[in-house]
């Protein structure tokens, strides 16, 4: 599969040229010997510390954004663009949020991801942003980190129907995002996808009605492939941006 331009990598390509993108940041700071304080400053907040937790903790721990409203977003271009470009559309990105989320040190004991992970949204949560997140327990013990608007995700609704030949993790890959934006608030387009990583997987028949988040875990786990989905919006393209991202499993808990 030809690899795709990420969302990230995108907007630093783009944003120099008529935008004004901010560094993102993160710190991972002890608090005694049970404890965590994860500094973040960032478009995707809650992303960046899951991501934190899936590499340095070995989860295994997809995400979706929400669609944002226009009050969640801002306009970065850059004065110069906007007065050469009078009445257009400007570059709009999640708004920059800087965040402490204190969490418990994961240790690898049962069932702590849902707890850790429903703390820290929570945190998010208060911060009184009219969007919201969700942790979801999902088919094969795992969870997704769901991005809500009005207690709603935009996957929350997407089916897919029986499929009734196999075909290859990029075929799946194609036709699932093909078929579920039809259901969805945004179109769903496929992002990044590391060379021929879903090429070797055999995705069998689908014998009844699946919901389009069960599709893309079901994807991720095939055959052992260590890797999650990230669905970002795109709020210049309209569009949920999903990429597949390789997701380093850890042999040993950091200290």
């Amino acid at each position: 599969m030809k690899t795709n331009l990420t969302l990230l990598f995108l907007l630093s390509q783009i944003c120099p040229l008529f935008g004004q993108i901010r560094k993102n940041t993160f710190h991972a700071i002890p608090e005694g010997p049970n404890n965590l304080l994860l500094s973040v400053g960032s478009y995707y907040p809650v992303r960046d510390a899951l991501d934190y937790l899936n590499h340095e903790y070995g989860w295994r721990i997809s995400y979706e954004d929400p669609v944002y409203p226009d009050a969640e977003l801002s306009d970065i271009a850059i004065p110069n663009w906007k007065n050469t470009h009078p009445g257009e559309r400007g570059f709009y990105v999640p708004k920059f949020t800087e965040m402490q989320f204190r969490i418990l040190k994961p240790t690898g004991s049962q069932g702590e991801e849902k707890k850790i992970l429903t703390g820290l949204v929570e945190q998010l949560n208060r911060s009184g942003r009219p969007v919201k997140f969700k942790v979801l327990d999902a088919s094969g013990g795992r969870q997704v980190i769901v991005g809500t608007l009005d207690g709603v995700g935009a996957l929350d609704h997407a089916v897919l129907r029986p499929e009734p030949k196999s075909r290859n993790g990029s075929e799946e890959l194609h036709s699932l995002t093909q078929k579920c934006s039809t259901q969805m608030p945004s179109p769903m387009v496929v992002g990044t996808v590391s060379a021929n990583m879903l090429e070797h997987i055999t995705v069998p028949p689908r014998r009844s009605n699946v919901s389009c988040r069960e599709a893309l875990l079901a994807l991720t786990a095939e055959e052992g492939t260590d890797v999650v989905y990230q669905m970002l919006e795109d709020a210049n393209g309209k569009s949920l941006v999903v990429n597949i991202v390789l997701n380093r499993v850890a042999t040993e808990s950091p200290k």
